[in-house]
């Protein structure tokens, strides 16, 4: 996927507190 593609799953995880890694 691409760079923005992956920013907004981040974005989804980041509500939930589960960004661990990049």
């Amino acid at each position: 996927m691409d760079y923005y593609e992956y920013k907004a799953v981040v974005e989804k995880v980041s509500g939930l507190g589960s960004v661990s890694t990049l």
